[in-house]
């Protein structure tokens, strides 16, 4: 019986056929980064709404305030007992010790002790203050480890800030003083005048930026405090002097009080004013940052127990936080 012999059809490269209907190759990914576009600064609400809101947001969180004070609290009860033993000789005959070394040793603990304090309570209320902003929800425990987190960036900071207005200011005045002692005090007037109109100028972009670098999660830069207040520096600039007005109260109610430094009750009298005082402008702060940034409630993302509240036009920095 012949064969049949059968020609195999030759196989094609799966490489060479068109596919129908193929959709379109993405474009290639750029080989350097791109930086995102900003939004444009928010507009800030009116005085009486920042007030009402400020003053709002006190009462009805006030315990979750009460909780995240703690450790100012905590700092002012090791500066009582500091600076009572370091003023103990001059009411008592009986203690040996020289007064001047004691205050010299007291000074840079009540310094240390007192900033870190401060820093972690205004840190943690700034957090409470802009979750509450942008719709989402915070633990007191969950804002102080932010805060506690935050405190290395606030503290460096706040130092570098502190050495800058030596260096600037402070330092060429008390020379200029010295020389213009008993001479023409005109030039001295017209530095205070220059320092002043300084202050003034970036006033309303130090406080955004000092606000920033709590509750943000990378460290902002300076020039972004400078884009948001554009065009609404003397706004900006009559709200945080509004606001003085609260330490200056302060300020007069111990001059009135006159308690003695280290005693009870310095120790009573400095918790309700130092928690009174921080609540309030701190809040106020905040919520002027909120408005500046454009902070409004957007969609959580949860992401191994944190919840990032992502900004609609708050910029490429968004705060978080964590859920208890």
């Amino acid at each position: 019986m012949p064969q049949i012999i059968r020609q195999i059809p030759r196989a094609e490269p799966a490489d060479l056929i068109e596919a129908p209907d193929a959709p379109p190759a993405d474009p290639p990914e750029p080989f350097f980064w791109t930086k995102p576009s900003e939004a444009d600064p928010g507009r800030l609400r009116p005085i009486s709404a920042l007030i009402r809101d400020t003053f709002r947001f006190a009462v009805r969180n006030l315990r979750s305030a009460l909780v995240v004070a703690l450790p100012a609290v905590a700092a002012l009860a090791i500066l009582s007992l500091v600076y009572g033993w370091a003023l103990r000789p001059l009411f008592d005959d009986t203690v040996d010790g020289d007064f001047q070394l004691r205050f010299l040793l007291a000074s840079p603990v009540s310094l240390v002790v007192g900033a870190i304090g401060s820093y972690l309570f205004t840190t943690a209320l700034a957090h409470l203050v802009v979750q509450s902003e942008s719709g989402g929800t915070v633990a007191p425990g969950a804002a102080l480890r932010l805060a506690v987190r935050r405190l290395p960036r606030v503290i460096t900071v706040n130092l570098i800030y502190g050495l800058l207005v030596f260096a600037v200011f402070a330092a060429p005045v008390f020379f200029l003083q010295l020389y213009l002692f008993e001479r023409d005090l005109g030039a001295f007037t017209v530095w205070l005048y220059l320092t002043a109109g300084v202050v003034a100028y970036a006033a309303p972009q130090i406080n955004v930026y000092f606000t920033a670098i709590k509750i943000e999660e990378r460290r902002p830069r300076f020039r972004r405090a400078r884009r948001l207040v554009r065009g609404q520096r003397a706004a900006v600039l009559g709200r945080v002097l509004l606001w003085q007005i609260v330490p200056a109260a302060s300020t007069a109610a111990w001059a009135l009080v006159a308690v003695d430094l280290g005693s009870l009750g310095w120790f009573c009298f400095s918790v309700v004013t130092v928690v009174i005082v921080n609540i309030v402008l701190t809040t106020a702060f905040t919520l002027l940052y909120a408005d500046l940034a454009g902070i409004s409630a957007g969609r959580a993302v949860m992401e191994k127990g944190v919840t990032r509240t992502e900004e609609m036009g708050a910029g490429n920095n968004a705060p978080i936080s964590q859920s208890a």
